[in-house]
């Protein structure tokens, strides 16, 4: 269950890098979890409507607890715009820093060089 809770953990981290909302992407998800599951079982006879409909309430809610969540932990800013800038997300953000950091080093470095 842990690796389970991992996995879905960083797919969500990985949908809040495109879309930039933690809320919006944990709606995505479960909007993609209800439709391709649940009303395939719904049209195929495999599930009642009632237990499709329970199980489309859990997972909207679930998702957007969860998003919500990762917007308090991550201080409520959104990633840098997908394609461009530093990666700056919940699950990724120490690295960053990390990374961040050194450049100003290097840099630091490189001035002190040119001068001398």
């Amino acid at each position: 269950m842990a690796v389970v809770t991992v996995l879905l953990v960083i797919f969500l981290d990985w949908v809040n890098v495109s879309v930039q909302n933690p809320v919006r992407s944990g709606l995505i998800i479960s909007l993609s979890q209800i439709l391709l599951v649940d009303v395939f079982y719904v049209t195929n006879g495999t599930r009642g409507i009632a237990a499709a409909g329970a199980r489309a309430v859990l997972f909207l809610v679930g998702w957007v607890a969860v998003g919500m969540v990762y917007g308090m932990m991550s201080g409520g800013s959104a990633p840098a715009a997908a394609g461009g800038g530093e990666y700056s997300g919940l699950l990724l953000n120490p690295a960053a820093k990390c990374l961040r950091a050194s450049r100003r080093h290097v840099r630091r470095a490189s001035a002190l060089i040119r001068e001398k």
